[in-house]
């Protein structure tokens, strides 16, 4: 079993916030990590926050309830956008339908480009 450290780079701007987990997987081990890091850009006024997932190969239920509630305090106001989405996570969210909540951008810079 491959073992992957986990590391966040945050940053940010006056209207955009970006997390960049540096660890393969966002699951229960991590959770809540990530949900004080996420929630705490919300909470700090940021109403368009980017996950950038270039390093991350799979995601459990427990976060992509994390980033739906995310999108509930945002909805209608700003956007919660994924960037490099990798192709099991990106089915995933197309089984669940997130994909037509959340935007799905195919780079950070992408998805930068875009004004919310």
């Amino acid at each position: 079993m491959k073992y992957c450290a986990q590391k966040w780079d945050i940053q940010k701007d006056e209207e955009v916030a970006t997390i960049r987990p540096n660890g393969c997987k966002l699951d229960f081990s991590n959770s809540d990590e990530f949900e004080s890091l996420f929630k705490g850009l919300l909470d700090e006024g940021y109403m368009r926050v980017l996950i950038d997932l270039r390093y991350v190969t799979f995601m459990d239920s427990c976060m992509l309830g994390i980033l739906v509630d995310g999108y509930r305090k945002v909805a209608g106001t700003g956007e919660i956008g994924l960037c490099h989405v990798d192709d099991n996570i990106g089915n995933v969210l197309e089984l669940t339908r997130l994909n037509e909540i959340f935007n799905i951008y195919k780079t950070l810079e992408d998805a930068l480009l875009v004004a919310a």
